[in-house]
């Protein structure tokens, strides 16, 4: 009996000493990780996704890890650690992106393994930290991805050492002047939104938030001062590499928006964009209904001048809203004249204001598809004979319902493939033609980022249109024509917030529709 006591016991504590040496091992391996990937508070993402296999090794670790097999101090520095892993691997399954808000769902919904349950980031935190420890500490050692967090610390969290690092960092953030942004001669004092979000878990009956955080500063904020918060800034904490001809000391750079904010991105509450986009279509021959070429006398030129603005209304980049203005101009000149005719001397040319559309833009799925949205708007017509202003043809007559789905992914660090499917169906106002129809946009990009502020993309489009159709006997719905174009194009991100555009594509075939030519340019600003 007493041997097989002393065996239990034995293994028992063999057992124990297994666990440690595994958590140690965790805690060792999170350690060397941030020690190679962190700068001054920000994260090399670059260089994780290019090599991720330590990464993954981690979070495979906090999948299967026991913590209910360890002390509070183990379970805590565990959870804390397992938190900062999971939203660094968030974003590199996610890279290249701008911000983690810009990440359909990525704190409220998408699930994680973490020891043995399906997590959100947000029930990682409240429900296996805060909630348990009622330690506030833990919001300056938590972080998000965000620029607005505590700075992310080059080291992992120990459970021997852990009250003495979660004093430090906390002191770290509320005395670093990004983070607690004290006017002397305002008299105030900005403080994080943390504060405000969570503010429960810094106010007591002994003490307000002001109390809490002079307990860490060297020098406290004045009773007298006034307290506000300021914005918080969603940016991605990255790291980015070294461009030619700049120094290779990693400076403070962000992700360009050319590489993130796709038409599949929204933007969190405050961002906004401004787009002034214009389609140049020129031709000087259609197909018929064989897809033969037909010459005609003359080029046609049609100018589509779009200015867009969105704006992000939820905090977790779910839902954007937009006003549209769309300009149309129409020329006729000469069929040896060349592209650009439009813009020199022709026979005929009109330009009017054509249509006003209010937009939404939403994440449907962001648990399944966060990388995908839905854009609708509804498209007005605001001038008269739309379809025969003096003799000119401009745009279509009609109310416009556009509906468009997008979606994209990455293949690697350096390509991205994006998919366009888009749905216009145009309700009959006072056209010549007084059918209504509808026409389908189906587009394929595949863009490559040779550095982080220039894209080089190439595309395809399919563009069918269906219609009631009357052969003299009977009418029926079907396809009424279609056409296929290609093109090529790049974008280039000149500062932080402005973006340049140029593609040109070509109409290779089609039926009973054109044979030109498009060129495209658009200015984009992100604020």
């Amino acid at each position: 009996m007493k041997k097989l006591l002393t065996l239990l016991l034995l293994s028992g504590m063999s057992l124990a000493s297994l666990a440690q040496t595994s958590l140690n091992e965790f805690l060792d391996k999170t350690d060397a990780l941030l020690k190679a990937h962190v700068r001054e508070g920000l994260v090399d993402y670059p260089a994780l996704v290019k090599n991720p296999s330590k990464l993954e090794a981690l979070t495979r670790y906090i999948a299967q890890a026991k913590p209910q097999d360890w002390n509070a101090a183990e379970q805590k520095a565990f959870f804390i650690n397992a938190y900062n892993v999971t939203v660094m691997k968030g974003i590199v399954d996610n890279y290249p992106t701008q911000s983690p808000q810009a990440i359909g769902g990525f704190f409220e919904s998408k699930k994680y393994p973490i020891a043995g349950e399906k997590l959100t980031l947000n029930e990682l935190e409240k429900e296996k930290l805060l909630k348990p420890t009622q330690d506030a500490r833990l919001h300056f050692v938590l972080v998000c991805a965000a620029l607005g967090c505590p700075k992310i610390a080059p080291f992992a969290y120990r459970p021997d050492q852990l009250d003495a690092q979660l004093d430090e960092q906390t002191r770290l953030a509320l005395n670093d002047p990004n983070f607690i942004r004290v006017d002397s001669e305002a008299g105030q004092a900005k403080i994080s939104e943390i504060f405000t979000w969570y503010r429960s878990d810094f106010v007591s009956k002994e003490q307000d938030v002001r109390g809490f955080i002079n307990q860490y500063r060297v020098e406290a904020i004045p009773d007298n001062f006034k307290i506000g918060s300021y914005t918080y800034d969603w940016m991605l904490n990255s790291v980015m590499g070294p461009q030619p001809g700049e120094q290779a000391n990693f400076p403070n750079r962000q992700g360009s928006n050319i590489q993130v904010f796709t038409p599949s991105a929204l933007f969190s509450k405050g961002q906004f964009e401004i787009n002034f986009f214009n389609n140049l279509y020129t031709q000087t021959a259609v197909r018929d209904q064989s897809g033969d070429r037909q010459d005609l006398a003359t080029r046609q030129s049609f100018i589509n001048t779009m200015i867009q603005f969105t704006y992000g209304v939820s905090k977790s980049a779910r839902v954007n809203v937009g006003f549209d203005l769309f300009l149309n101009s129409a020329s006729i000149a000469d069929a040896d004249q060349g592209l650009l005719s439009h813009f020199g001397d022709v026979q005929q040319r009109k330009t009017v204001i054509s249509y006003v559309a209010p937009r939404v833009k939403f994440v449907p799925f962001p648990k399944l598809f966060p990388r995908s949205s839905i854009q609708t708007s509804l498209q007005i017509p605001v001038s008269p004979n739309l379809e025969n202003r003096d003799g000119l043809f401009l745009t279509h007559d009609r109310y416009t319902w556009l509906t468009q789905f997008f979606t994209d992914f990455n293949i690697g660090p350096k390509f991205q493939v994006f998919i366009e499917e888009a749905i216009f169906y145009r309700i009959n106002r006072n056209s010549l033609n007084d059918r209504n129809f509808v026409r389908f946009f189906l587009s394929g990009f595949l863009s490559y980022f040779p550095t982080s502020k220039v894209t080089v993309f190439g595309f395809a489009q399919y563009a069918p249109r269906y219609e009631t159709l009357d052969n003299g006997f009977d009418s029926q719905f079907g396809l009424s024509q279609w056409f296929t174009q290609i093109g090529a194009g790049a974008k280039y991100q000149i500062n932080k917030n402005i973006g340049l555009e140029l593609s040109y594509g070509n109409f290779i075939a089609s039926r009973r529709d054109g044979a030109g030519d498009v060129l495209n340019f658009g200015i984009r600003f992100i604020k």
